[in-house]
């Protein structure tokens, strides 16, 4: 009767093999491949992306506000004051919504500890080799 061994590799051994660092795996590649075909098709089709009609709505509510900006030494009116309030929200929520296309985001990512600084246990042996007098 045989019986199988165990498989895998054994405790503490490093792993080998595998994807090397860096390599996207193939659903990375195939949603890039999805994306890319998006953008050309919507380019082609004459369609605006998103972040491009977001690009332009900030514009134009940034030129609103700006109109209604009050003055340096004018007396403040209460209705301009509103207006320019209203269309700066309105550019700073579109602003918010188009830094997720525009900006990267960065994640928190862990580290291990560096092997040196692990704890080594040593031990010492003493071997006499000659210790006893033959004659």
């Amino acid at each position: 009767m045989l019986t199988g061994g165990k498989r895998g590799r054994k405790r503490g051994t490093p792993k080998t093999g595998g994807r090397k660092v860096g390599t996207p795996n193939k659903a990375t590649i195939e949603k890039a491949l999805i994306a890319e075909r998006e953008t050309l098709q919507a380019r082609a089709e004459h369609r605006r992306l998103a972040k491009d009609v977001l690009d332009r709505l900030m514009g134009m509510f940034i030129n609103m506000a700006e109109l209604y900006e009050p003055q340096p030494g004018q007396k403040p009116d209460p209705q301009q004051a509103l207006q320019f309030e209203r269309w700066s929200m309105h550019a700073f929520h579109v602003a918010s919504e188009l830094a997720s296309f525009q900006s990267p985001t960065y994640r928190a990512v862990m580290v291990a500890p560096s092997p040196e600084t692990a704890v080594q246990r040593v031990t010492r042996f003493q071997f006499k080799i000659f210790d006893s007098q033959r004659e």
